[in-house]
């Protein structure tokens, strides 16, 4: 049996790792030890001078006490050892004031150390946010400075408010990116800070359990790690947030991954599934062009919103009666005593105790109720819908989000409608180039290979009554895709076969950056879908307002009430009259009224107008529309 023998460590080894020990703990811990070292060298030298009886200038005999201190103001000013006399105090002197050289370069590069290892952190962004009642923004995506510019005019009204933004990328790239996209902050502090979404140590450093609410950004890339990486950072603060105040906001793209967040979570997470979103606005703009703008009036804080509003003078009234009892204020629902919400509800129903109205307004304060009336004198029999016939749709362009745009555009089609895709394969994964199930369209697949001779070539091959181009997401950047989309929409306004009337059918596109609109428009696109812009939009409304989740819910949902555009001689005349006549054509219809859109606005193009004075003025022409939430 072989045993080892114990090693032997000498005094300095031990010294040695003792020290190394103490300076790998920080500049804090070698400043003390300098000081305790720098304390006891000068105690030494003044027992030294004690000993050996050396006075110090006049004083020929003084107290330890003393030769300590003015030994100690050698090392704060050595130029004070000039004046000794005595060589060996000069000696003793010489020796402390170099210590103190030595020990002054070292505590000023220790200092200039420190200083600069904490700008090195703050520039890295790992410093502790101390804010309460903020936005906190959770991961980096295109969406997040449309969603970052919503929420600065949804604090305009703020003293002082703060948006914090915590991602993996480097503080001061975010900072500019923002700063770039995102001039004017208002009142709104913007603050970044980089780390991971899903860490709980790193919520705690952007203060998640005082946040106002958390939105959580997933990357748009349906096969990508979006839902899964945004599924952990909504778990993480769920987990640093037990009293559960904090109100959470998530982007998903997968429907089943959203549902069964909402369950685990008891509906304290509200998801925004951004393909369906652009995919259903896309397919309403399709029905009727223009939609896409009264979304987005709807959708951002620039102008009149949603809001809820007590009503106790309803009590007992229909809600018809209600639609014309707010002359500042279209209402468009109710919300109930139990908290259900209902848009546009048939016209005889009661309003009872408790029940609010859900009315679109400049301001929470301006939903004013301003009287019952007799409008029997203004009531008008409402014209009728002119009967269906089967349309031809083309689309251009291929991603996800087709197959949810022709599925939207199947349920509003006649039967024996058609659409022709035409894709180039080479921009989207295989399995998305098979047919979708659909119920009154006939669909047929076309692929061009990015040969604009060959799009143009089919383009002219029908006279089409909508075009749809979509953006492609797979095998090329948002820019070039943009890019690719421009160049579309250049080609098909020379290339598409006009009407009987000689009109080039009206086009929808998809752009994914909101920069390349007015580039867009002066391709002669008729209407636009942004995608990033819409699903931010959505994210920012609950964000700040969740209790409109339900309304937005409910015009989405096929089977309830949507926006539409009707033609404004359904409702009225051409006379020009009280906008009040237009909300009681609407109503009855059984539809609720909330603005109009001219053909031809004061600066010539189409212009939405949302929530006009019910006593205004107003005069629409054969080509104007009434913008109406009507049954579907």
């Amino acid at each position: 049996m072989t045993t080892t023998a114990a090693r032997k460590i000498g005094l300095g080894a031990r010294f040695r790792y003792r020290f190394d020990s103490a300076m790998s703990r920080g500049p804090a811990v070698i400043i003390l030890w300098l000081a305790v070292a720098t304390v006891g060298f000068v105690f030494l030298i003044a027992v030294v001078l004690t000993i050996f009886g050396v006075g110090i200038n006049e004083d020929a005999n003084p107290t330890l006490l003393e030769r300590f201190w003015q030994s100690f103001l050698r090392i704060l000013d050595p130029g004070t050892f000039s004046g000794d006399a005595g060589w060996p105090l000069r000696v003793a002197m010489l020796i402390v004031t170099l210590l103190g050289v030595l020990i002054g370069g070292s505590l000023i590069g220790l200092i200039v150390a420190a200083v600069d290892n904490r700008v090195e952190q703050l520039r890295r962004g790992r410093s502790l946010v101390v804010e309460r009642d903020h936005t906190l923004i959770l991961g980096w995506s295109p969406r997040v400075f449309t969603l970052v510019t919503e929420l600065v005019l949804a604090n305009e009204n703020q003293p002082r408010s703060c948006i914090v933004v915590l991602a993996p990328g480097e503080k001061p790239d975010m900072e500019d990116e923002l700063r770039t996209r995102v001039a004017d902050t208002k009142n709104t502090d913007i603050v970044c800070r980089t780390g991971d979404p899903s860490s709980p140590q790193d919520l705690v450093m952007v203060s998640v359990s005082e946040a106002r609410s958390v939105v959580v950004l997933g990357t748009g890339e349906e096969d990508g790690p979006g839902d899964a990486e945004a599924v952990k950072a909504v778990l993480a603060v769920i987990s640093t947030d037990p009293e559960q105040r904090t109100r959470i906001v998530a982007e998903l793209n997968d429907d089943e991954t959203a549902r069964a967040l909402q369950e685990a979570s008891h509906n304290r997470v509200l998801t925004v599934r951004s393909a369906e979103v652009i995919s259903r606005i896309t397919a309403q703009a399709c029905r009727e062009s223009g939609l896409s703008f009264v979304w987005r009036d709807l959708l951002d804080f620039g102008g009149d919103e949603i809001y809820f509003h007590p009503a106790p003078e309803l009590e007992g009234h229909t809600f018809a009666e209600a639609l014309v009892a707010y002359d500042d204020s279209s209402v468009i629902g109710l919300r109930r005593a139990d908290g259900s919400v209902v848009v546009n509800p048939p016209m005889d129903t009661e309003c009872r105790t408790g029940d609010q109205v859900i009315a679109i307004s400049a301001d929470d304060d301006t939903i004013v109720f301003t009287g019952f009336t007799d409008d029997g004198a203004l009531e008008t029999v409402p014209g009728e819908l002119p009967a269906g016939r089967p349309f031809r749709y083309l689309v251009v362009g291929w991603s996800e989000i087709g197959p949810v745009v022709l599925r939207e555009l199947d349920q509003f089609a006649p039967a024996g409608s058609a659409v022709d895709v035409l894709v180039d394969p080479d921009l989207v994964d295989g399995h998305e180039l098979e047919p979708v199930p659909l119920t009154n369209m006939r669909m047929a697949f076309q692929t061009t290979h990015g040969n604009l001779d060959e799009l143009g070539e089919h383009a002219r091959k029908y006279v089409y009554d909508k075009v749809v181009v979509l953006g492609y997401r797979h095998g090329i950047s948002a820019p070039e895709a943009d890019a690719r989309t421009l160049l579309t929409l250049l080609l098909l306004e020379r290339s598409l076969r006009p009407d009987r009337q000689g009109r080039i059918p009206p086009t929808v596109t998809e752009l994914l950056d909101s920069r390349d609109v007015e580039l867009a428009r002066a391709t002669g696109a008729d209407d636009f879908v942004v995608s990033d812009e819409l699903s931010s939009l959505m994210l920012a409304q609950l964000a700040e307002r969740p209790e409109l989740e339900a309304v937005f819910e409910d015009l989405f949902d096929i089977e309830g009430s949507a926006i539409a555009l009707r033609p404004a001689r359904l409702y009225v005349d051409s006379d020009a009259g009280p906008y009040r006549r237009v909300v009681l054509g609407a109503r009855a219809r059984g539809e609720v009224a909330i603005g109009y859109r001219r053909q031809k606005g004061a600066a010539g193009v189409p212009e939405n107008v949302l929530n006009p004075p019910k006593s205004a003025t107003v005069q629409l022409g054969d080509d104007d529309r009434i913008v109406v939430i009507a049954p579907v």
